[in-house]
């Protein structure tokens, strides 16, 4: 791959999800994820009807992406109701509602290795929050704690813990949100104390339900 100014490459936003490219961010997408066998693909429907994609190519090289997931056009695809998604046998039985209702999930940012530390991912989590109206984002608990300041200065505010983040081998992760934790359940501000309670929190729950 040539030596390219990364400042240079645009951010191109994607009207139509071509099967190729769908595969090409699938394969991202399982590869990007510790625990591979938890994993459950997506469809190529599922990622037409409920992602959008904005990409960086270098020539015609895909060197990033950012996948922003629409939770209202998820549930009218899968055809969830409001009670069945309130109900624990669900498969999407952790996502909070009404809170998550109409809004818009950073869901995977990748940028290609050679790439990486020359602010493409940066750019493209502004990307998704200016020009994709995402609302919050899904992101492992290591990644958050000791860049606080990083994703403050991108805007987010406050902080939860997604219920399924305590399933058996899965990864703790938090959901970051761009709106503050006023009258939000289990919602915190995000600072590094706060995001101890947040997982403390989790944990006194399941206790509580075991």
């Amino acid at each position: 791959m040539k030596s390219v100014n990364a400042k240079d490459l645009k951010i191109e936003p994607v009207k139509f999800i071509s099967r190729d490219l769908f595969e090409i961010c699938q394969t991202v997408f399982i590869s990007n994820y510790k625990f591979k066998h938890n994993i459950r693909r997506v469809s190529y429907e599922a990622w037409k009807n409920t992602y959008d994609l904005a990409i960086v190519r270098s020539g015609n090289q895909l060197v990033a992406f950012v996948a922003v997931i629409d939770f209202d056009r998820m549930f009218r695809h899968i055809g969830a109701t409001e009670e069945q998604l309130r109900s624990e046998t669900h498969p999407l039985w952790h996502i909070d509602r009404p809170q998550e209702l109409n809004r818009r999930q950073i869901e995977l940012c990748w940028v290609h290795p050679k790439f990486r530390h020359k602010g493409l991912a940066t750019r493209l989590y502004r990307y998704a929050i200016d020009h994709m109206r995402a609302t919050h984002i899904h992101i492992e608990e290591d990644r958050v704690f000791d860049r606080i300041e990083y994703w403050q200065n991108l805007g987010f505010q406050s902080c939860s813990v997604y219920k399924v983040a305590a399933r058996e081998n899965d990864l703790p992760s938090l959901r970051l949100l761009l709106t503050p934790h006023l009258n939000m359940i289990n919602v915190f501000p995000l600072t590094q104390y706060d995001l101890y309670l947040a997982f403390e929190n989790r944990d006194l729950q399941m206790k509580l339900a075991a």
